[in-house]
């Protein structure tokens, strides 16, 4: 069985090599600045098979490294993200999918925009 050091560092090495460093912003209540934080992810679009009800043509999919992710409450829909200076809206947080033994490894988005 592998363990979950085991598959987080199977993530950092994957997203080391075909993922990107991006910025997961928050909006914090005015005046204050929003809140940003540098995590790796993956950003691939969906299949045309994928587009189901809530799937959009220009959605995109990503996986993000949990580690990285230090915002409380934790990562919800409502955050964006920043990709290549484009602002991109978070639609959904799955933060089920990528768990192992209870730990959260990665998230999955749907972000648009």
């Amino acid at each position: 069985m592998v363990s979950v050091a085991e598959t987080l560092a199977a993530y950092r090495a994957a997203l080391a090599e075909v993922g990107e460093t991006i910025t997961v912003r928050r909006l914090n209540p005015s005046p204050a600045a929003p809140t940003d934080v540098q995590a790796l992810a993956r950003i691939t679009g969906y299949d045309p098979s994928e587009i189901v009800p809530g799937i959009q043509q220009g959605d995109r999919k990503v996986i993000l490294l949990a580690e990285h992710v230090t915002l409380t409450p934790p990562l919800r829909a409502g955050d964006k993200l920043v990709v290549r200076g484009r602002v991109l809206n978070i639609e959904t947080v799955d933060d089920s999918t990528r768990r192992l033994g209870g730990v959260l490894v990665a998230y999955e988005l749907l972000v648009r925009g």
